[in-house]
């Protein structure tokens, strides 16, 4: 199982929790979003997502692709599934996806690079406060906390470059 197949099952539930996901026909989907499977004549692949379906949810497209009847690559998957088309707030539902997918690598970043630095951590739970309640305060604090994580990176890539350069 590759990591993006291992994230699909796991934000799963967390488009189970999202409010209002649109209902799309499959030329509703492709007149919005204009997938390059039309142009290269792989239109099949994304039909098939829909199966017998008039309409499809995001819900249904992973469906689809778990049980095998979406015959795509996991990245042709993972771009349908981030289409805002399918969100009535799009913003919200990409912002808690970015959450979970940072979430499921953080503790590579944690044992590898900085073991002891919280910023990383603390930007994940500023970005879901913010989608559960995308006020002003929670805005401005995600961006804050977005910054320090950022800051932890460049360092921990400073100090490694640093490291590389004197041997």
């Amino acid at each position: 199982m590759t990591v993006a197949t291992h994230l699909l099952a796991e934000i799963t539930p967390t488009f189970a929790n999202m409010p209002r996901l649109h209902k799309l026909t499959y030329d509703e989907f492709a007149g919005r979003v204009q997938p390059c499977w039309i142009k290269d004549g792989r239109e099949s692949e994304l039909r098939s997502a829909w199966g017998s379906r008039e309409t499809a949810t995001v819900l249904d497209v992973i469906t689809a692709y778990r049980a095998g009847a979406f015959k795509a690559s996991i990245e042709d998957v993972l771009w349908v599934v981030l289409q805002p088309a399918w969100y009535a707030e799009p913003d919200v539902v990409l912002r808690w996806l970015a959450a979970d997918f940072a979430a499921h690598v953080l503790p590579i970043y944690e044992k590898e690079l900085l073991p002891d630095d919280g910023r990383p951590r603390a930007a994940i739970e500023a970005a879901r406060a913010w989608a559960a309640c995308p006020c002003e305060e929670h805005r401005l604090a995600a961006y804050a906390a977005a910054a320090a994580a950022y800051a932890a990176y460049a360092a921990a890539d400073a100090a490694a470059a640093a490291a590389a350069a004197v041997r």
